[in-house]
């Protein structure tokens, strides 16, 4: 379990940096948070990987309390996008 956790929080840090290099792609790194691999990410599951409670709300983007492999996506994107100035 905590090999699990250690490898969502690495995933989660380095998200960005492996999308804007041609790295994993974001389903690659949606399925190493979603631990209970049911297609969703709580926020028990992202809050194991230490990152702040509020980007998990930033991410859910329908409120509903999950982050979906699209939300997720979608918060990927415009981070690099933010990132890169636009």
């Amino acid at each position: 379990m905590r090999k699990i956790i250690i490898l969502a929080a690495a995933a989660a840090l380095t998200a960005s940096a492996a999308i804007a290099q041609g790295g994993m792609d974001p389903a690659t790194i949606f399925a190493q948070l979603d631990t209970d691999k049911d297609g969703s990410m709580s926020k028990d599951e992202y809050a194991a990987t230490g990152r702040p409670a509020d980007r998990f709300d930033l991410m859910d983007a329908d409120k509903d309390g999950k982050v979906t492999l699209p939300e997720f996506t979608t918060y990927l994107e415009k981070m690099m996008q933010q990132r890169q100035g636009g």
